[in-house]
């Protein structure tokens, strides 16, 4: 063996296809080209005309490179093994079945009988019908397909109908694996001869009696009779093999067809199986996240509804702490708003000690308000028809009052505005606390816009400021108990009172703001406690 000879010796390709090109190369190049073309092909040419031996798809490769190489004719492959095609091997079908069959069937046969000479990969039939194939090749994952073979293939499927003495078939390649294809595609035309076979027969039989006849005049009699049944005996022989190879082959082909036909209705089945699966697993997926999105949001509702309990808990509590803490002060700084009464009277023109009397007044004054809210809070509501707008204006007339100018209000009342069933002492409170956190937010400086609309069977009553705003921590705690931001004189109890007050009435509270964009609080009062 010559060196790396022995690397070569894989079963992947059987040397019955090297035969026949190595044949065709001959007859087509001549034999000084055949000798130089062995001579490279590193495989002794006895190996490779022993059609029980095999080779690798490398060193089959590696002849197709060697082929064009030595021609220099980039068609040589197809050319070659097109011509050689006659000399492929096919055991007793090609000399005993071929004459019976059609081109069509040389094609069935070609594909079905492709493993026993090559391991690379798998055909398949798309069309086959007379005339005309489509035909696909789909190499295994570790065979890569290379132009030259496939210029190879080409050849073999262009040469097969010249098994049946016609001429070569076209052969268009409609996609290669080499080029990044899913598979190598190949469609085949040829022309299909007609059914000549009993006409065959018949020609030989009479030839056969011819040389019968013949021989009797040449022969002695009884020789002639011995040759003539002879020959009439193998031919009537090769006749029946005939019928009953074309019994067998019409046999296979129904089986073939019903076969066809079952894998086709499973395949259907399967097909309407795994589209009723997929419409199931779509239906329940899509169920699936309906029902994750339900219970999404009821758990956002739970804690939104969850938080709200827990702040009106607080409210109440601290309300109930706030309303006890009011009366037990109401007393003690009832005596100190008349202490500081008296003492103006006696030392309010000292210019020493009239400035702290003044204090004391103003900080008594302060006191007794705060005590009044915490009173009107804690005590029963009392409802009634009002007039929403009238009590926003008594609101921001005494609001006017207390603070100073630098201050700007603006107030803005929608048309036909319905009476609402509410305590008009709690809605004041609660507007006026509303204008007072404004203006501290402020730092009593700026405008103040007051709006009141009307929109889906509520009223807003809405409070802008043009302050510093609050971060959304902040915006989060605004209405709880004791909660500030101011560095002094704040207890953090105006807006939970004003909650509270709203609160008690049917209402809700919303807050809007941005940090540097001021804040926008909203009274909401349902209309639908009562109207006129």
């Amino acid at each position: 063996m010559k060196d790396g000879f022995i690397d070569d010796v894989k079963p992947e390709l059987n040397c019955g296809i090297v035969i026949p090109i190595l044949d065709s190369f001959g007859a087509i190049y001549g034999a000084g080209a055949y000798a130089e073309f062995v001579g490279k092909l590193g495989i002794p040419e006895a190996y490779l005309r022993n059609n029980h031996n095999w080779i690798s798809y490398e060193a089959y490769n590696r002849i197709l490179e060697i082929l064009v190489k030595e021609t220099g004719d980039p068609d040589s492959v197809f050319k070659v093994v097109r011509g050689g095609v006659n000399g492929f091997s096919m055991g007793p079908l090609k000399v005993v079945v071929m004459p019976v069959l059609s081109i069509a069937n040389f094609y069935r046969l070609a594909v079905l009988g492709q493993r026993s000479y090559s391991k690379l990969a798998d055909w398949e039939i798309h069309v086959l019908e007379p005339g005309h194939a489509l035909l696909g090749l789909r190499y295994h994952k570790q065979y890569k397909q290379t132009h030259n073979n496939c210029d190879a293939v080409r050849g073999f499927l262009a040469g097969l109908p010249q098994w049946a003495g016609q001429p070569p078939a076209e052969v268009n390649h409609l996609k290669c694996e080499a080029d990044g294809a899913d598979c190598c595609l190949y469609d085949v035309v040829w022309r299909e001869p007609g059914k000549q076979t009993l006409a065959m027969i018949v020609g030989w039989s009479l030839i056969a009696i011819a040389v019968g006849v013949g021989v009797e005049y040449w022969v002695d009699w009884e020789t002639g009779t011995r040759m003539f049944g002879a020959t009439i005996g193998f031919l009537c022989f090769v006749l029946g093999m005939f019928r009953e190879a074309r019994k067998a082959i019409i046999i296979v082909q129904e089986q073939n067809k019903l076969e066809a036909e079952e894998l086709n209705r499973a395949l259907q089945s399967i097909r309407q199986l795994n589209e009723d699966l997929q419409h199931m697993v779509e239906l329940r997926t899509s169920e699936l996240a309906k029902t994750n999105k339900s219970l999404e949001e009821a758990m956002v509702q739970l804690k939104e509804s969850r938080a709200k309990e827990l702040q009106a808990e607080r409210q109440a509590a601290i309300g109930v702490l706030a309303a006890g803490m009011a009366h037990e002060m109401n007393n003690p700084l009832h005596a100190v708003s008349v202490s500081a009464q008296g003492l103006k009277v006696d030392l309010g023109s000292d210019p020493d000690l009239g400035p702290f009397v003044a204090t004391i007044e103003r900080a008594a004054q302060r006191c007794r308000r705060i005590i009044g809210e915490i009173l009107s809070f804690s005590r029963e509501s009392k409802t009634e028809m009002a007039d929403l707008p009238e009590i926003v204006r008594v609101a921001v007339s005494t609001f006017r009052n207390e603070y100073p100018p630098s201050l700007s209000l603006e107030l803005q009342i929608a048309p036909d505005l319905p009476r609402i069933l509410l305590d008009a002492a709690q809605i004041r409170q609660a507007v006026n606390n509303l204008l007072m956190n404004a203006a501290d937010a402020m730092d009593k400086k700026g405008l103040i816009q007051i709006s009141i609309g009307l929109k889906d069977a509520r009223v807003t009553i809405a409070v802008k400021d043009s302050g510093p705003g609050m971060p959304e921590s902040v915006k989060k705690r605004v209405f709880d108990p004791f909660f500030t931001t101011k560095q002094k004189g704040g207890l953090g109890l105006g807006l939970s009172i004003t909650w509270q007050l709203v609160e008690k009435n049917g209402g809700t509270m919303e807050v809007e703001s941005q940090e540097g964009a001021g804040a926008i609080f909203r009274i909401i009062l349902p209309v639908s406690r009562g109207t006129l």
